[in-house]
C-alpha cells in the first residue's frame, strides 16, 4: 500500500535454532523442534516481492547491498548453516554469551 522499499530477512534452519541444538545436547535427541517450512521464495512472489536465497553467509552482504539497492520490498532467505552457541542452563547463559 505505501510501496515501502523494506528488506526483510528469513533466517531458515529448518528448526527452533535454539531449541534443537540444546535439546540434542543434552538428551541425544530432539522432539518437535524441527520444522517443515514453506517455499519462502515462492511464497513471497505469491505477493509480488522480489526474493532471494543466500546459501553462502560470504553471499549475505552483497545480497543486502543489491535489496536496498532495487528500492523495492524484497525477501532474503538465509540457508547457510549459523552456528549458534548451546546455553545449557537456559536464560542465565544469555548475558554471558552476549557479552
Amino acid at each position: 500500500q505505501f510501496e515501502l522499499p523494506v528488506v526483510l530477512i528469513v533466517f531458515n534452519n529448518n528448526c527452533y535454532g535454539v531449541l534443537k541444538p540444546q535439546q540434542d545436547s543434552r538428551y541425544g535427541r530432539s522432539i518437535g523442534a524441527e520444522l517443515v517450512n514453506p517455499d519462502f521464495l515462492k511464497l513471497a512472489e505469491s505477493f509480488g516481492v522480489t526474493a532471494n536465497r543466500v546459501d553462502d553467509l560470504q553471499e549475505l552482504p552483497s545480497a543486502i547491498k543489491s535489496a536496498v539497492a532495487a528500492n523495492q520490498v524484497t525477501l532474503i532467505e538465509v540457508t547457510a548453516d549459523i552456528p549458534l552457541p548451546i546455553m545449557e542452563s537456559g536464560m542465565r547463559d544469555l548475558h554471558a554469551t552476549l557479552a
